[in-house]
């Protein structure tokens, strides 16, 4: 497979392995991989990288379900930050939202409209 593609395979599975831990919250790497589709030895592999860039947590323990008990993944809330702005013709808003899509930190500013001479 030419590298490219393999790039785009590799971050469509990391976003298929985000998505689904977003979407059901804290879940086994076992399950992630029965509800996507994907190798449990793709998403060990994945989960691990995720880990190391901070992106998510290994959180608790899940059930027993014999042999060793799973360990729960969970998005870390801040693995990553988005800045949304919007600026219109009377105010200026902006706001912070950590990994989990909530709102860590907002800001408003009334605008005050420019004065034009005519000359």
């Amino acid at each position: 497979m030419p590298m490219p593609v393999r790039n785009l395979m590799r971050a469509i599975n990391r976003s298929k392995i985000l998505e689904t831990i977003r979407t059901i919250g804290m879940i086994s790497r076992i399950d992630i991989a029965r509800t996507t589709g994907l190798s449990q030895a793709l998403v060990t592999g994945l989960t691990a990288d995720l880990i190391k860039e901070g992106l998510i947590l290994e959180k608790q323990s899940g059930e027993y379900e014999g042999g060793r008990r799973p360990m729960l993944l969970a998005l870390n809330p801040e693995g990553a930050f988005v800045v949304g702005v919007n600026l219109s013709i009377t105010e200026l808003s902006v706001v912070i939202v950590n990994f989990e899509g909530v709102v860590v930190a907002s800001y408003t500013q009334s605008l005050e409209p420019i004065q034009h001479s005519v000359s």
